[in-house]
């Protein structure tokens, strides 16, 4: 095993960590919760055979799994700043919303 497995392996580690206090901490549900474990065991997989990632970019067409893996993480990182951005707008708008109200509400008392 190289340095850089061991390394990786213990910010896995500590990442993992991170999570299952989130989740104790009701600050995510059960299915964010799984998600991001079977993310960081499939990162984990990877470290520990990292031929694994050039097996499966092949299969794509891809030549090298570091290739694959950046592809792929550019994927996942825009959709999450489009339903990021998309849950932005939907609570600006329940925000304005709110406001109205308050202030129709706030309006009539006087």
């Amino acid at each position: 095993m190289h340095a850089i497995q061991i390394v990786l392996f213990l910010l896995i580690a500590f990442v993992v960590l991170r999570v299952a206090a989130r989740f104790r901490a009701k600050d995510m549900g059960v299915l964010v919760f799984l998600s991001w474990l079977v993310f960081w065991a499939l990162a984990a997989l990877v470290v520990w055979r990292p031929e694994l990632s050039t097996e499966i970019a092949q299969v794509f067409g891809v030549g090298r799994g570091a290739d694959f893996v950046t592809y792929l993480a550019l994927i996942v990182l825009f959709y999450g700043f489009f339903r990021l951005g998309v849950r932005l707008e939907r609570q600006e708008r329940n925000i304005s919303k709110l406001t109205q109200v308050l202030a129709l509400r706030e309006g009539e008392k006087n």
